[in-house]
């Protein structure tokens, strides 16, 4: 009895290899451990035979030593698999089980595990292979891929950091070349606004003693008044020109910039607004303030935010299609969550749903005549206060923008 025992169990062990060869064949990260596992006793991983009954799983068998993963008190049972995944991957799990056992399909993810051995993460490339619709059984072949998805990490990590280096001193080197010759531009054309006074009234008494004159066929009397707002066109346009080089200026030297400010929001909004009062009441008679009457201090660098808080009021006035539309500024302190915030309400245009999931991207042109540096550079800075932004928009409804803060910040 014992030798057919054995002798089943050494079946039911060729069975699992032969799967394992054939879906590591699959495999292409994982196919140099079958030659591990052909040279040695020792598979980095274990087999587990799955049944499902009435929806539910239940483990027939399992082969490997499975107590160096996982520091096991109780049997390994199914249960026991579900509860030591990490809660963001069960319902995944369950779902690619079913999957596969419905449609007897080859499937294989990463999942993470809970380590109670040490504080390093443990993933398992996980293979589920269906053994037929009549059987209701399934083989998961649990490969440990724990240093792969480190080091995986980490390259990331570091390209990410490489990315953001290149990203800033090009960003710098844009933002110097561009404010010199828009320094000269500022300094003339402020110049001719100076004098310009006296270059109508010159002109103004050369029209009138020879009976009017032509500028490129076109009667002077006709074009006088357009002659005076041109140069506030030109200058208003180098001040955005300004704006933008700020900007960038401000995303290349972020992480020199200190967190040390004491920072009542409210106090915030109501100092940025006499900044910007004259641009609002000139795009809106419907504007709204609302204040927290809770509101706590928090630590952070008030220029930065004061920036996010500006470009969010831009966009909105920005926005707006008729001076009667509504622009609402509100902040506000959740005490069960330990955050506060600032939201930028608007009734104007919208954004288009395909054009939020891109909206914080660099370089993305948000509106129409805008930059589009004002809401990448905005996230920017609150990412840098390990805060959160959001943006809530409706077609000819209007949009929302939402930042909000820790109450004890820490620097990133």
């Amino acid at each position: 009895m014992t030798k057919n025992l054995n002798e089943q169990k050494f079946n039911e062990l060729e069975y699992h290899i032969q799967q394992l060869k054939s879906i590591l064949n699959e495999l292409p990260e994982t196919s140099n451990e079958v030659i591990k596992t052909e040279q040695s006793s020792e598979f980095p991983g274990f087999i587990v035979k799955l049944l499902k009954g009435n929806d539910e799983f239940r483990i027939l068998d399992k082969i490997g030593n499975i107590k160096k993963y996982f520091d096991i008190q109780e049997e390994f049972d199914f249960q026991f698999v579900v509860d030591n995944l990490y809660e963001k991957n069960r319902s995944l799990f369950l779902k690619h089980l079913t999957e596969s056992d419905n449609q007897q399909i080859k499937l294989r993810n990463d999942y993470q595990f809970i380590n109670s051995k040490s504080d390093t993460p443990l993933w398992f490339d996980i293979a589920i292979l269906p053994e037929g619709i009549k059987s209701n059984k399934l083989t998961l072949i649990f490969v440990e891929n724990s240093e792969r998805k480190v080091l995986d990490e980490r390259e990331r990590e570091v390209s990410e950091i490489d990315k953001s280096a290149s990203l800033k001193s090009l960003v710098h080197c844009i933002a110097h070349e561009i404010n010199n010759p828009n320094h000269n531009i500022m300094q003339n054309i402020s110049l001719l606004e100076n004098g310009w006074p006296d270059i109508m009234a010159a002109l103004d008494e050369f029209a009138e003693e020879k009976g009017g004159f032509s500028i490129k066929n076109v009667q002077y009397t006709k074009i006088r008044d357009y002659l005076s707002t041109l140069i506030e066109k030109i200058l208003s346009s180098s001040r955005q020109i300004k704006e933008i080089t700020d900007d960038l200026r401000a995303f290349s030297q972020k992480s020199q910039n200190q967190m040390f400010d004491q920072i009542n929001l409210n106090h915030l909004v109501e100092k940025t607004i006499d900044l910007v009062r004259q641009q609002i009441n000139g795009a809106s008679g419907n504007f709204k303030v609302l204040y927290s009457p809770n509101m706590i201090p928090i630590l952070g660098n008030y220029n930065q935010l004061q920036q996010v808080l500006i470009n969010l009021i831009h966009n909105s006035i920005d926005a707006l299609t008729d001076y009667t539309q509504e622009i609402k500024i509100f902040t506000f302190f959740n005490k069960e969550d330990h955050f506060v915030g600032v939201g930028v309400s608007d009734k104007g245009k919208g954004i288009p749903k395909e054009r939020i999931k891109t909206i914080f991207n660099h370089f993305q042109n948000i509106k129409t005549g805008g930059n589009g540096l004002g809401l990448p550079i905005s996230k920017e800075i609150i990412d840098y206060h390990n805060g959160e932004i959001n943006i809530n928009s409706q077609i000819n409804d209007g949009t929302t923008v939402v930042f909000k803060l820790p109450v004890k910040p820490g620097r990133k």
